[in-house]
């Protein structure tokens, strides 16, 4: 190969390389955009990796993923929680984390930090509630010796409202007459 070919070589590897790599930037966007709902199920699909699903669990969550996904989204667009909102307030959770701050305290303390609207509030209530009820859901797939396996921060999902230390349905309501 004469100086020439090399030069000419080089010359068009340096001009391909970025255009290589500014498509596989956009790819990995729109996948990241458009897997959402995937993200939903494959967060909790890896999360219960050590219990050991079987393709079938598997394909059962992806399923189940796909409404409070769809449901997710429409309540981020109806409230206008953009990115960069949602960015702010894992920030703050994050600097909040070791305040000693539990639960409502916790949440509120997180949303003024981030600066939240009323609006935003109830819509964050909302996508909570609905990837609460699907991961439960999910769970209720087990077979008790998975259950037995499901790492410890996730135990808590295994249990219903009304088993967890005396919280629940029920609680505070008065009696109706009847009963």
């Amino acid at each position: 190969m004469n100086l020439k070919n090399i030069v000419s070589l080089a010359l068009a590897v340096a001009l391909i390389s970025p255009v290589m790599a500014d498509d596989a930037v956009k790819e990995k966007k729109k996948n990241a955009k458009g897997n959402r709902g995937a993200s939903m199920a494959g967060q909790l699909i890896k999360q219960l990796k050590p219990v050991g699903l079987t393709d079938e669990q598997t394909k059962k969550i992806k399923e189940l993923a796909k409404e409070p996904t769809e449901l997710a989204k429409k309540i981020r667009e109806e409230a206008g929680l953009t990115p960069e909102l949602m960015k702010k307030r894992t920030a703050a959770m994050k600097e909040l984390k070791d305040s000693g701050k539990k639960g409502k305290e916790m949440n509120a303390a997180v949303n003024e930090k981030a600066g939240l609207t009323e609006t935003q509030i109830a819509a964050f209530t909302k996508m909570n509630e609905a990837r609460t009820k699907f991961q439960r859901a999910a769970m209720a797939l087990l077979t008790d010796e998975q259950k037995a396996k499901v790492p410890e921060k996730m135990q808590r999902m295994l249990k219903g409202p009304a088993d967890r230390k005396g919280k629940g349905k029920g609680k505070g309501k008065k009696k109706d007459a009847t009963e």
